[in-house]
């Protein structure tokens, strides 16, 4: 306010002030007396406004106060922009008293979902889905995946059934689709004979008969002669303690044997133990009999090793012991019973029986810690075996559907062809079902380790599957070699890692599913590749890497026969694993990518060991890149004859025929035609690996050597080191072991 205005208001507060004197309408402050107060700046809806009142008795004191916003005045809210499921929406309002506006948001209302509903149905191996619809917009669905059912088997119905000499079937069928069916052999029953019964008494002279009849089916007889009173042909040997005797057969009736006779005594003493190779190589013998009440408690080392027609042993109820390769390539037998009392059976006792079905195994028998670990070497090519039994009181095994199961641990020993692995097997042994004639395997859930090469050469294998709910979290692909008939495999969702060694051969990649809901791999170009880090873990023979690409995992390509002469590596690579192209003799060379330019396209920063072995590449450009190289990255029967390194590169070089690294002057590798130079001061591991020359010089400046230097090296090479004039001086340089694996002609001394 101007001041001339002010003065004019104080005259009027003046005049003022004796009216109110006169009326008694003064305000006393203290000792003095104002007038009412008076408004100079009206308030509004959001500014303050101003009074002032004069003292009646002195023109010059006046007070001054603010007066508060009246607040605005405000209308109902009015819709500018609705909400909706997802966005927010917006209001306005205004004031009634100064027509100010306002604006607010509006929450998302979210979702308001209706009931699920199936949009596809799961089967028994595939998964389904369910889905429901917004009811504010039925434009937004959700789905939710529904697992795959699972078999759901009826109990085995048998729909053949076995007799004595042929097998019978059994199928059970899905419950959730009828369609889904599994069929299995079931047993022959197996003749289950009477007693002997003596039909013509023996002579001195003439062999006698006996006759014996199946209990299955009286039409079902068998006769046999029984020997002369005597045993022509036998050999007794007094045992160590001399209480009884050792029994085998003269080499001059073993070609000639077709049934034997294994008396209960000679001599006055019993017969307790079959002799080690008492019979080995009796190709025409058919039976074995224990006469009487047999004292036999040992069959020893060998004892029927290679009887290829023996149909026909009853072991006696005495035994206690059978030795290693006791029954080995007893081809004909179909049947064994081990009787109860026995504890102690070797490893590879059978081995090779290719027409053995059923074995019986006693409760009395203690298997020992080999058998456990390497239960697949007594079973070894037993490929028609379909029945294993174990009696009921053995702690140490258990037979369940064709397999051969550890208690303490649940472990799967070894599995018949015809194996159905239950539920609760923990893990299946190394070797389990090697050259096994199955043709199905389901993994169950509890199974949580596959031990290496378990299903090598199951060249009938078609298809291995996983219960939905799989624990594996590791697959060897080795575990499977030589699988030829595979036509399925699916890598359950659960596994997380994948190796490749172990094994001579591989699976072919094509076999391989991988679970949808598998969150670590995934199958591209033939490859399986790691997701989150792109490394490829395992290529097939048709493979093309793809671009995207980080590294080669160990052994990724091991063995699988690419068919590819050149393998182009993407620019993105990082690392080559150790072996990753090993065995492949196709492939005559491994490149890259050039630039405008002419540079490699390549961030490659190391190889491992034999990376490259055992293929038909004849030169390989080392990447400006490659900070590392293997000790032995070229090594084992590789055709190398040219190493280059690119322009560049800080950590290694090449020089007169050698790979060098520059930070040590350390020598990787020696190629036909080398001359090392005299800069080297150190040799590393299977330097001399593609070294092909008859004829190389180690300079005197050369202090270290590995121990592996020249291993590898040939009879006709010769190697010649200049600065020392014996072995002893050598030893005593470079340590003693440094000539481990050199085959070659060491010449000490500069002549």
């Amino acid at each position: 306010m101007k001041k001339k205005g002010l003065i004019a208001v104080l005259s009027f507060a003046a005049v003022g002030t004796l009216a109110c004197g006169l009326v008694g309408c003064a305000q006393k402050d203290d000792d003095v007396v104002y007038g009412e107060w008076v408004t100079t700046v009206a308030a509004t809806c959001e500014e303050k406004g101003v009074q002032i009142r004069v003292s009646l008795t002195d023109p010059n004191k006046i007070q001054e106060r603010s007066v508060p916003a009246i607040g605005h005045d405000w209308n109902e809210w009015q819709t500018l922009t609705p909400a909706t499921c997802l966005t927010e929406g917006s209001q306005t309002r205004t004031c009634k008293t100064c027509e100010n506006s306002d604006f607010q948001s509006v929450k998302a209302l979210g979702h308001d979902w209706g009931e699920w509903e199936t949009g596809k149905a799961p089967t028994c191996r595939v998964a389904g889905y369910e889905t429901r619809v917004c009811l504010r917009d039925e434009k937004h669905t959700e789905n939710n995946p529904l697992d795959a059912l699972g078999h759901d088997w009826t109990d085995w119905i048998v729909t053949t059934a076995p007799t004595c000499e042929e097998l019978g079937e059994k199928t059970r069928y899905c419950r959730n689709d009828n369609a889904h069916t599994e069929n299995m052999s079931v047993g022959r029953r197996y003749h289950s004979w009477d007693e002997w019964v003596v039909t013509k008494a023996p002579t001195e002279s003439e062999e006698g008969e006996e006759t014996r009849t199946c209990r299955h089916d009286k039409t079902h007889t068998q006769t046999r002669a029984t020997l002369p009173l005597g045993s022509e042909g036998l050999v007794f040997e007094l045992n160590g303690d001399g209480t009884g005797y050792r029994v085998s057969l003269s080499y001059n009736y073993r070609n000639s044997a077709r049934t034997v006779y294994i008396p209960e005594s000679y001599n006055g003493l019993p017969v307790t133990e079959v002799a080690d190779s008492a019979f080995i190589y009796c190709e025409n013998l058919e039976e074995v009999v224990f006469c009487g009440k047999s004292s036999v408690y040992k069959i020893g080392d060998g004892a029927f090793y290679g009887c290829s027609k023996l149909r026909q042993i009853d072991l006696p109820n005495s035994l206690i012991e059978i030795d290693a390769a006791a029954f080995r390539r007893c081809a004909a037998l179909e049947s064994l019973v081990i009787p109860e009392g026995v504890t102690t059976i070797s490893i590879d006792f059978l081995y090779e029986n290719t027409s053995l079905r059923s074995i019986s195994f006693p409760s009395s028998w203690i298997p020992s810690k080999t058998f456990f670990d390497r239960a697949y070497s007594s079973f070894r090519g037993c490929s028609s075996l379909e029945e294993i039994t174990v009696g009921k009181g053995n702690q140490y095994v258990r037979a369940q559907s064709g397999c051969l199961i550890e208690r303490a641990t649940n472990k799967l020993l070894y599995g018949t062809k015809t194996a159905v692995i239950p539920e609760g097997v923990t893990s299946i042994g190394r070797l389990a079902f090697i050259r096994s004639e199955i043709e199905s395997v389901e993994i169950p859930a509890s199974v949580t380790d596959i031990g290496l090469r378990a299903f090598e050469q199951c060249r009938k294998l078609k298809r291995v599957t996983f219960a939905p709910n799989s624990k594996l979290t590791e697959i060897n692909i080795t575990t499977f070699g030589e699988c030829d008939a595979l036509e399925y495999f699916e890598i359950p969702a659960s596994v997380t890692e994948l190796t490749c060694n172990g094994g001579l051969s591989r699976v072919s990649v094509q076999t391989f599913e991988i679970a949808e809901d598998n969150e670590t791999f995934k199958k591209d170009g033939g490859c399986i590749i790691e997701k989150q880090t792109g490394v490829l873990r395992y290529g097939g023979k048709d493979a093309v890497i793809p671009e995207y690409v980080t590294a080669i995992g160990d052994r990724a390509f091991y063995n699988v026969g690419l068919t590819a002469e050149t393998i182009v590596i993407p620019a993105g690579v990082k690392r080559i694993g150790q072996e990753a192209f090993c065995g492949n003799s196709n492939v005559k060379s491994i490149t890259f990518n050039r630039s405008a330019d002419g540079k490699l396209l390549s961030s490659l920063e190391s190889v491992g060991y034999r990376f490259i072995g055992d293929t038909g590449i004849r030169e390989f450009i080392i990447p400006a890149s490659v900070k590392t190289i293997a000790e032995g990255a070229f090594e084992d029967k590789t055709n190398l004859r040219t190493l280059t390194v690119e322009e560049g590169n800080a950590c290694f070089k090449t020089e007169s025929g050698c790979l060098i690294e520059t930070a040590t002057n350390t020598l990787y590798c020696v190629l036909n035609g080398a001359e090392i130079p005299e800069s080297v001061t150190a040799i590393a591991s299977y330097a001399f690996a593609v070294w092909g020359d008859s004829y190389i010089v180690i300079p005197e400046s050369v202090t270290s050597v590995d121990r592996n230097a020249f291993y590898g090296t040939y009879s006709h090479q010769t190697i010649v080191l200049a600065e020392f004039a014996s072995q002893e001086e050598a030893d005593a340089a470079w340590r003693t072991d440094w000539r481990l694996g050199c085959y070659a002609l060491i010449v000490y001394g500069k002549n």
